[in-house]
């Protein structure tokens, strides 16, 4: 009969499993996600800019170990890969961010109201710019990369 586990014990493979949040919990908090309309949309997208940007940048330093001077071919090809390995961790990380974006979304609409009135845009303009932002940051990742290593 085999003995209890101990907690640092790593020589067995555990019989339990990580809990991963089912189909029906995930469609549930992709529906939250939904009702809270722009400002929960916007509060994913700003939580996948964050991810996606240090992301990125953190799998190219340390697990790509690209050298320095790459053509654009090369690049591209080695970017390619660096994407797969992030948008894979993306995958691990997707439940937690959209629990974060509800938590985020009272926040988030208070940030675009205040701009909205500041700026005197329409609401939709204001998430728009958010939205065009956050996707200019990733790119001027991927730009700083490129610059960075395709250039000695």
């Amino acid at each position: 009969m085999p003995s209890a586990r101990s907690e640092n014990d790593f020589s067995q493979p555990r019989e339990d499993k990580v809990d991963c949040p089912t189909e029906g919990e995930k469609e549930n908090l992709r529906s939250t996600i939904k009702s809270l309309g722009y400002a929960g949309t916007l509060a994913y997208g700003f939580l996948n800019t964050l991810y996606y940007g240090v992301g990125l940048v953190i799998a190219w330093i340390f697990f790509c170990e690209a050298p320095r001077g790459l053509s654009l071919r090369e690049f591209t090809k080695t970017f390619m890969q660096t994407a797969a390995f992030t948008w894979a961790g993306s995958q691990l990380t997707k439940g937690f961010r959209a629990a974060v974006a509800i938590a985020l979304a009272k926040p988030v609409d208070a940030l675009i109201r205040r701009t909205s009135m500041k700026l005197n845009v329409d609401y939709g303009k204001v998430v728009m710019m958010y939205a065009a932002a956050c996707v200019a940051a990733v790119f001027a990742c991927i730009a700083s990369l490129a610059l960075i290593w395709c250039f000695k």
